[in-house]
């Protein structure tokens, strides 16, 4: 089991430069938010980690978010993916509305994106998939996080800004949480 390093503060962390974060999701099995399964998806809690799994069925999105509805917010999580491989993906989601959402994911093949999932259940990448010198190796700790601010977004791996969007497709407060995709893998694992 891979273990967090700790990390010297980085200029412009919004982790720091925020302060106390609003709220924080202990993942403790008392939670009742996060357990979860269908035929393509399922989500438990063991030993203070959120641990997600896409069965399996190639390119199938996941997502499950909860309340409350936020508009502005930064959401970061810290997340390691040990059994992935290419274009597997985990993504971080807010303003889920009716099932379209935007996200910020990270591939197993060290690349990540921002992307608006529509109504027809079709994505269109807004800032195309990227590699950076940020990001660790899928079975690594990575913090990934998204400041969203009206129709300006800006994007962080490990506390580094590593790039920022504007889109207005979704200008009104919407649920957050996560998506996860298998592009093959079975029972692909994301670990938070």
């Amino acid at each position: 089991t891979p273990t967090a390093v700790p990390t010297s503060p980085v200029a412009g962390d919004p982790a720091t430069d925020l302060g106390e974060p609003t709220r924080v999701q202990n993942m403790d099995s008392s939670n009742p938010y996060w357990n979860y399964e269908d035929e393509w998806f399922s989500t438990n809690i063991s030993n203070g980690t959120l641990n997600i799994f896409s069965k399996g069925t190639p390119y199938w999105n996941s997502w499950y978010t909860i309340q409350p509805a936020l508009q502005d917010l930064y959401l970061e999580a810290t997340i390691t993916m040990p059994n992935c491989s290419g274009k597997d993906r985990f993504g971080l989601v807010v303003r889920n509305s009716t099932n379209t959402f935007y996200f910020m994911g990270v591939t197993c093949d060290g690349t990540w994106g921002f992307s608006y999932y529509t109504k027809e259940n079709s994505i269109i990448n807004i800032l195309d998939y990227q590699t950076s010198d940020k990001l660790s190796p899928a079975g690594s700790f990575n913090r990934i996080g998204i400041l969203a601010r009206g129709s300006d977004f800006d994007f962080y791996i490990n506390g580094h800004k590593v790039g920022s969007a504007s889109d207005n497709n979704l200008p009104n407060a919407g649920r957050w949480g996560i998506v996860s995709m298998s592009a093959g893998t079975v029972n692909f694992k994301t670990s938070i």
